[in-house]
């Protein structure tokens, strides 16, 4: 697959031809390109699809917080809930709203009871939607970037997988083989160096060093 480093180039790239190919055909306001622009770096930085894997270099940027994605981890590596354009998409911003209501609802809920709790997370809810409806001009396409984001990223991951079954079908057998043999030995050389790095001391302390 990818390094994290190549996605995130495809979407600096893709950021840049999307928004100028929503502005040639479209004509919108700049504000909107941008937007779309703006989802295609969020979703790759911030929401990137590989926040199901335990190490990503999204999840790194969250520091602290990269905690929070825990559940998130348990989908099936590359599953479509991760990597399918608008499902995940969708599922992510949800992960993510559940995340940002369950402290509320605890705060209302050590304050008012359950009723408390209750009342702040409906609060939250329909604050967040209004924000949204109210914006939709910017939201829209905003979340128009983040799918695009997904799709880019997978087309990428779909590609180099395709291009290392086609060199692997073509390399020769023997070839294989060979490289399996090198890798093997190399993994036995190096145990062995780490084995005499850990009696080196013992030898040495025989010698009352």
């Amino acid at each position: 697959m990818p390094s994290g480093n190549t996605h995130t180039i495809i979407a600096i790239i893709g950021a840049g031809v999307a928004a100028g190919t929503v502005l040639m055909i479209f004509n919108p306001p700049i504000e909107q390109a941008g937007a779309v622009a703006a989802g295609i770096i969020i979703g790759d930085l911030f929401l990137s699809p590989d926040l199901d894997g335990e190490f990503s270099n999204a999840k790194r940027r969250w520091y602290l917080l990269k905690h929070i994605w825990f559940a998130y981890e348990k989908f099936p590596h590359r599953s479509p809930f991760t990597h399918w354009p608008v499902i995940s998409d969708i599922i992510r911003i949800a992960y993510l709203a559940a995340v940002v209501l369950i402290p509320i609802s605890i705060v209302g809920g050590l304050r008012d009871g359950v009723q408390g709790a209750i009342l702040d997370s409906f609060w939250a809810m329909t604050s967040a939607q209004s924000l949204v409806m109210e914006n939709s001009l910017i939201s829209l396409p905003l979340f128009t970037g983040l799918c695009l984001a997904t799709l880019l990223h997978g087309t990428a991951d779909a590609i180099v997988s395709e291009g290392k079954k086609m060199i692997d079908i073509g390399e020769p057998k023997g070839k294989k083989n060979a490289q399996t043999r090198n890798v093997q030995t190399l993994q036995r050389n190096n145990k062995r160096k780490v084995s005499k790095g850990n009696r080196l001391p013992k030898r040495a302390s025989a010698y009352g060093h």
